[in-house]
């Protein structure tokens, strides 16, 4: 019998589907492995392995693992928390699950648009703790109807955002990637624009890419944005340069940011600006623990897309959705 590891939640219809492909489960919490000796002895003789928590499969806790044959990401982000190198040199296979968290996050953008624009977290923070905002002010806040929302990335959850947008706030939708073009995925209403373009004319300017295409907003791109911009990102927080964010907030004290998950490891040249970050939340930043993906349906879709690839395994077939 095949031995499964899998971390996060596990409802029961996905243990039973498991069960049904003759697995024996073994079943952690989103932070039960962190700690990588706990992690280790774990994985040392599973044959399958669902990541997701937050533990991370470095080289060592690969190596650890006698028998992995296939690690089932939960996301896109495989190569953030797995070793895909040292995968690769002991053939293990790494599949993800594309698009399933797509309308979750796209949701929760929405929802940090909103907040941002009408200050509801400022409300909320300046309504329940008194004493500490005495000298707040509720200033007239902006509607998110009518406005131009500049999306850089233009994947499943920019499509989806695009769509509510246009259908829902009667927005202008303006897109920009790397790749071109996508004139059969635009919505009615979207248009690809040059970056220039695209962060001069937008009110809000909301962050889709991978992690690892780096900082995609630069001193230079800032100083073409409109007064009072409002920068959304529910990506990772480095696609955003720290340094220049900071510049630009302390020179236009009506723009405002909403991210979802803050910066991690930041380097030398960047501690100081981040620390400053920090400290404009409730003024100009309001920042979530980069849980937008997570909901009950997307975790239920996510984890239906691990247990198909798994099956493919089984199966003798080339599991779906493999990375690299």
């Amino acid at each position: 019998m095949k031995k499964l590891l899998i971390t996060g939640s596990l409802p029961d219809s996905i243990k039973q589907k498991l069960e049904k492909l003759g697995l024996e489960i073994s079943h952690y919490g989103v932070n039960d492995l962190v700690e990588p000796s706990k992690f280790k002895e774990a994985i040392e003789h599973t044959d399958i392995y669902i990541s997701g928590g937050y533990e991370e499969g470095k080289a060592e806790i690969i190596e650890a693992a006698r028998n992995l044959k296939l690690i089932a990401f939960l996301g896109v982000d495989a190569g953030h928390f797995i070793d895909l190198p040292a995968c690769a040199k002991k053939q293990i296979k790494v599949c993800n699950t594309p698009g399933a968290n797509a309308i979750s996050v796209a949701e929760f953008t929405f929802g940090l648009m909103l907040d941002a624009q009408r200050r509801m977290t400022q409300c909320a923070v300046a309504t329940m703790k008194p004493e500490q905002y005495s000298g707040y002010a509720y200033e007239t806040s902006r509607t998110l109807h009518g406005k131009t929302i500049g999306l850089i990335g233009f994947g499943r959850i920019g499509q989806h955002l695009a769509k509510m947008a246009i259908n829902g706030f009667n927005a202008k939708v303006l897109y920009n990637t790397q790749s071109g073009a996508k004139p059969d995925l635009e919505p009615p209403g979207a248009k690809f624009v040059s970056m220039d373009m695209l962060v001069s004319e937008s009110d809000i300017i909301s962050l889709h890419v991978p992690r690892h295409a780096g900082s995609m907003l630069s001193e230079e791109q800032f100083e073409k944005m409109k007064p009072g911009i409002t920068i959304v990102n529910t990506c990772a927080a480095e696609n955003c340069d720290p340094n220049a964010l900071l510049a630009h907030l302390k020179k236009d004290k009506n723009a405002y940011c909403a991210f979802d998950g803050f910066y991690e490891n930041p380097d030398e040249q960047s501690k100081s600006a981040i620390e400053e970050l920090r400290k404009l939340f409730f003024t100009q930043f309001v920042v979530t623990p980069h849980v937008a993906w997570r909901t009950h349906e997307s975790d239920l879709a996510t984890l239906d897309m691990a247990v198909e690839s798994i099956a493919d395994m089984i199966s003798g077939k080339s599991p779906r959705n493999l990375v690299g």
